[in-house]
């Protein structure tokens, strides 16, 4: 299959059948093969280039930096290793029914000193031992009817509908359906500090933080357990409330297949069912102002320094830390390598894939972003010229004037006087709006690009001149506004923050640093910053009666995800004492004030894109200004046009480069 060349099987498709093919080949292997010396593993290396070559359908030549970074994949040679310790991390998760652990306090001893130095090196790196892995109970359920779990049989079970239909309809359903039940509403935060798991009930409550490498999904079953142990009363049916539809979902269809949590949970359940308690899930619309979701929300983002710790890790969400740490040298070594410079951010093949409509187009597309086509060949096949720029001469002798685009054999040729009065200014690229129109002469403004400029035989240099509406000249633009590095713009020059602020904006960039929005004044007075900070988004405030600013922060498993130069949309709200952050279709961040903060008042502008030099940076992380392009603004649920702007120092707004 791999040797199709036009039509057949989607390069994602390849690519997925090879990393199969290796996965088959070394997974179950991986503990012998890790042994083998540096040479020998990197000699692996040739199977899995070799295979991505013929997949992506680019040149034997490609450099593997190059063509790692095409494919989205990790070193082969690295990868073995992975192998091998998720391998002996999932005969740790499967106790008891691991053929080569038994026990857990002779793990290391079963291992050949190599591979257990290497399972140490590895938990020391995670911080924690091999107690702390979620194993399988000692009767795994493979049944699906574990309890009643409600997901979609309900009226509000409905995130469209508005909260305030969602909360009256949730109480009427608590009425009628389950009157006498005890009810306990669980939840989990994570955030760039803490994991945290929270529930409560009208009795009691608990918030305790948990691994960092813990998942959202993880956080939300082990609240759900936690519960079942600490805040359940004898002799009363449960209710348990949860935002969490995944958790839930696959607790529902629970297997033998199942994450290891999820076997815990179903194995605590199973116990109070012996116990003649019947236990039911309730699933409920997060954010939709039931009062029960919100509490323990609004528990789970309590937790601090202080707040109790337990040890529980996912096996499931160790093995993604482990992938995601050997994509990221992938894009490391792309990055800091000469190929940077010469082709810039490339996005992979599998994102590229969704636009593409079959095999061809995929290794077009895969040889252009990268390089590896024979341009002028390309160009030749369509009759395309490979410089975009014309070049027009204009040239009088006498009488005679002559008229050249792009040196063609045969110039237009007019008489005209022996001597033109000609009078200065020399406008190039258009004229004046004042000036009065002239019969059969265009008066509309050249949109384009002038270079190279000559008269009477003499360089001209046209940036030295007076101009007018002149920006930069890229090879290709489309809508949006381009903002160099010493451009920003003021939206209002006193915007008044109160107590809500929406902001919502496409960009794209290949910079790691850069103000998006910013509001800052000085010293004690309330600021908010939108920014992009070591290829994080941030969204900070400082209510100017606080020590530090409280933010919300999107990571991602790149540092150079929202640094592709694509274009990615933010969402972020500012609300009292609380900041969301949602990038892409990525989940939302949820930042919290620890204090009561009064409404802040302000009348300081509001800066898009930058701020100038003589601007304190407020709640900013840098003040690096803007490069990249900006579109589609709305501050307040109110869309921005660059031609209502208070103000606007060298922003480019309708032009935005394509790079």
């Amino acid at each position: 299959m791999l040797g199709y060349k036009r039509n057949g099987p989607r390069t994602k498709h390849l690519i997925t059948i090879t990393n199969n093919s290796i996965l088959s080949l070394f997974f179950y292997s991986s503990p012998i093969i890790n042994k083998f010396s540096e040479t020998h593993l990197k000699s692996c290396n040739v199977i899995q280039t070799t295979s991505l070559r013929i997949a992506l359908g680019v040149p034997i030549w490609t450099p593997n930096v190059i063509l790692l970074k095409l494919a989205g994949q990790e070193i082969l040679s690295e990868k073995i290793k992975r192998l091998a310790i998720q391998f002996f991390i999932k005969q740790i998760a499967t106790q008891p029914f691991s053929a080569l652990f038994h026990t857990p306090d002779r793990i290391y001893s079963h291992l050949v000193e190599k591979d257990a130095e290497s399972l140490r090196i590895t938990f020391r790196n995670l911080s924690c031992i091999p107690d702390h892995i979620i194993s399988l109970p000692i009767f795994p359920h493979s049944s699906s009817n574990v309890c009643e779990i409600f997901l979609k049989d309900i009226y509000f079970q409905n995130k469209e509908l508005p909260s305030s239909i969602i909360s009256s309809d949730f109480i009427e359903c608590i009425q009628r359906f389950f009157p006498n039940h005890f009810i306990i509403s669980t939840d989990a935060s994570k955030s760039h500090c803490y994991t945290s798991i929270a529930g409560f009930s009208c009795l009691q409550q608990f918030c305790y933080r948990i691994h960092p490498l813990n998942s959202v999904f993880t956080a939300e079953v082990l609240a759900i357990c936690q519960a079942l142990d600490e805040l359940v009363v004898p002799e009363k049916d449960i209710l348990i409330l949860s935002d969490s539809f995944s958790a839930l979902s696959f607790l529902k269809n629970i297997s033998f297949h199942s994450p290891k949590v999820i076997q815990r949970l179903a194995a605590k359940i199973h116990i109070r069912k012996n116990l003649n308690q019947n236990i039911a899930f309730l699933w409920i619309p997060g954010h939709s102002g039931v009062s029960w979701n919100e509490k323990a929300d609004s528990i789970a983002k309590q937790v601090s320094d202080l707040s109790p710790y337990i040890d529980w890790i996912a096996s499931e969400d160790i093995f993604s830390h482990l992938k995601k740490q050997l994509l990221q040298i992938t894009e490391e070594n792309y990055h800091k390598s000469n190929y940077q410079l010469l082709i810039g951010n490339i996005p992979d093949i599998l994102t590229i894939s969704k636009w593409t409509g079959n095999r061809v187009q995929d290794r077009l597309i895969a040889r252009i972003i990268s390089k590896t086509i024979t341009t002028p060949g390309l160009l030749s096949r369509f009759n395309l010229h490979p410089d975009p720029l014309c070049r027009i001469s204009i040239i009088k002798i006498g009488r005679h004037l002559s008229f050249r685009v792009d040196d063609k054999k045969k110039p237009l040729t007019l008489k005209v006087r022996r001597r033109l009065t000609l009078r200065s200014p020399l406008y190039v690229g258009g004229v004046p709006e004042e000036m009065e129109a002239i019969h059969k002469v265009v008066m509309e403004s050249f949109k384009g690009c002038i270079r190279n400029f000559h008269l009477n035989g003499k360089y001209l240099d046209i940036a030295s001149g007076e101009l007018q509406n002149v920006g930069h000249c890229f090879q290709t633009i489309e809508p949006g506004a381009y903002f160099s590095g010493d451009a920003y713009a003021i939206y209002a020059n006193d915007f008044d923050l109160g107590i809500r602020l929406d902001i919502q904006m496409e960009f794209k960039t290949t910079r790691q640093n850069g103000l998006l929005l910013a509001l800052s004044e000085g010293y004690g007075v309330p600021s908010i910053a939108l920014e992009i900070d070591n290829g994080s988004i941030i969204i900070s405030v400082l209510l100017g009666n606080e020590e530090k600013p409280f933010s919300a922060v999107r990571t991602f498993e790149s540092s150079y995800y929202v640094c592709d130069g694509q274009w990615h949309m933010v969402t972020a709200q500012y609300a009292h004492k609380s900041v969301t952050l949602k990038v892409d279709l990525f989940d939302v961040t949820v930042g919290m004030s620890h204090t009561v903060p009064l409404e802040p008042n302000t009348a300081s502008p509001l800066y898009i894109g930058g701020i100038p030099d003589d601007v304190p940076s407020g709640a900013a992380h840098n003040r690096n200004n803007f490069i990249g392009c900006l579109r589609n603004i709305a501050i307040n649920d109110r869309r921005v046009e660059w031609i209502d702007m208070a103000a606007r120092h060298n922003v480019l707004s309708n032009a935005c480069p394509t790079f």
